[in-house]
């Protein structure tokens, strides 16, 4: 038998008085991928925001490993989802490099492989201080203002260094073309 990963049970949320998710129900298995799909405000982010427990359902359960979300320690259950969210940030202060990793402490390899992964690699190249040039020409006019594409592939490649066992995308490819966004979810699919 398929080992269950995440299982969504009669899973309700309003906001106030707007009911947003309406009797959703689901399980996934090891390595199935769910693509949703809905009009604007019909509730995907939302439920991407209940999955890493920023919110919590009005009604309904979801449970992780047979085990429901409250039973888990936050800390241990957010190490298990690497997310890219639409409405990302990236850090002027910080380098790309620190902008990936949320550290000044990384594994330049693994940084390289993720980078080479997420179609990012081809502009570190580039740049005369790689990983340390810093994002905006804020704190130095050797800085970079990477287009939005190159964001949203920022944004990819730190949910991928960081890692985890289930991968959440809320629309991380919105700023890219029809074929960047092909190759990023083939190299993502590949990836994972």
């Amino acid at each position: 038998m398929e080992q269950e990963i995440l299982k969504i049970e009669n899973l309700y949320f309003d906001y106030s008085d707007t009911s947003v998710l309406r009797d959703v129900n689901f399980t996934l298995h090891k390595g199935d991928f769910l693509g949703i799909i809905g009009a604007n405000g019909a509730g995907k982010s939302t439920f991407i925001k209940l999955l890493c427990r920023m919110f919590s359902p009005t009604e309904g359960e979801i449970l992780l490993n047979g085990r429901s979300l409250d039973d888990y320690e936050p800390e241990q259950y957010i190490k298990m989802f690497a997310a890219v969210f639409q409405d990302y940030q990236l850090f002027d202060g910080l380098t790309l490099g620190e902008n990936i990793v949320l550290t000044n402490d990384y594994d330049a390899e693994k940084l390289d492989d993720v980078c080479k992964s997420c179609g990012i690699y081809s502009l570190i190249e580039k740049l005369p201080r790689r990983y340390d040039t810093y994002i905006s020409k804020w704190l130095d006019e050797d800085g970079i203002t990477p287009s939005g594409g190159e964001e949203q592939r920022i944004a990819i490649a730190r949910a991928c260094y960081r890692g985890g066992s289930i991968y959440l995308l809320d629309e991380p490819t919105a700023a890219l073309d029809p074929l960047a966004e092909y190759e990023i979810y083939t190299q993502f699919h590949n990836m994972i």
